[in-house]
């Protein structure tokens, strides 16, 4: 991968640690902390009396504490300065789980510290919770995310839902890495807002099981028909196009079935291309704000 965060970057994150004296590791040790990433049984020794580099750390951080604090960003082995961004990237965002690093305001601070550097680059890391409850970091691709629908999910009720909102971050993260999960997902993200709505609206409707049909359904229910622009050409305009999300809808499915999640590929399966990818994801995307826009205007929107 080519480095994007430049090395300058890197280092006025590492000389700021230093600088303030903050611990990478946090309440770990730095062998706990280290194997949250890294296989360090797999890192050759300097030293012929260990076997890896394991043996080295425990050795000269815990018997004899002869390196320094801040060896890790010295040490070629790790290679902070000079690693591709998503292992510097994962780096830092383990420095700020709150498994490592307890205190509130120093995860605040660290997260202000991190995105000022790597902005630029067009990254960012973003707050969420794992399956256990527990604060941890992900990064994201900026650059893609400014023509993300979703991108401001949290400014609607039903997006910012712990469990619906998990799943926008989880479509965000994958969209490059792992195309098939990021398209897979993006169709569960509007089943779940369509059989929402539907609850909400008419709690004895039974949800249709064909994703079009579903997606239909909504629409039917938010009486899309009625809408009135006060303009002839516009309403035919903007009719014709509410009409056409049921085929978006279909093609949304026909992706997903072919090159998302769900079905079980088999083991000649290659994922999509990432540019194709968002074109399904941010589609769904812009369904799903459609769809909630339209339900906030109705008279049994709570």
């Amino acid at each position: 991968m080519n480095i994007k965060i430049k090395r300058e970057s890197r280092i006025n994150i590492i000389q700021n640690l230093l600088r303030k004296r903050i611990s990478w590791c946090g309440v770990l040790d730095e062998v706990e902390f280290l194997e949250r990433i890294w296989n360090l049984e797999e890192k050759d020794s300097n030293d012929h009396r260990f076997d890896n580099i394991k043996g080295e750390i425990v050795q000269h951080r815990q018997s004899n504490s002869d390196w320094t604090d801040y060896w890790i960003f010295d040490d070629d082995r790790f290679d902070l300065k000079g690693c591709d961004d998503e292992l510097f990237l994962k780096f830092l965002c383990e420095t700020i789980h709150d498994t490592v690093r307890r205190s509130s305001m120093e995860r605040k601070n660290l997260l202000e510290l991190y995105n000022q550097e790597i902005r630029p680059a067009g990254f960012e890391i973003v707050e969420s919770k794992d399956k256990f409850g527990n604060i941890e970091c992900q990064a994201r691709n900026i650059l893609h995310s400014a023509a993300d629908p979703l991108k401001n999910a949290q400014d609607y009720d039903y997006l910012a839902e712990e469990n619906i909102y998990r799943k926008i971050l989880l479509i965000q993260e994958k969209l490059d890495s792992d195309t098939a999960l990021a398209i897979g997902t993006s169709k569960e993200l509007v089943e779940t807002i369509c059989k929402t709505i539907l609850k909400k609206l008419d709690p004895k409707v039974k949800p249709e099981t064909k994703f079009h049909n579903l997606v239909r359904q909504t629409l039917k229910i938010l009486d899309m028909e009625s809408i009135d622009l006060s303009d002839n050409n516009l309403n035919t305009a903007m009719k014709g196009i509410t009409t056409s999300l049921t085929s978006l809808a279909q093609g949304i499915a026909e992706s997903r079935n072919k090159v998302g999640t769900g079905h079980g590929q088999d083991n000649e399966f290659i994922p999509i291309d990432p540019k194709y990818a968002r074109l399904v994801v941010y589609s769904a995307g812009v369904l799903v704000i459609f769809l909630l826009d339209m339900f906030k205007e109705h008279p049994e929107y709570e």
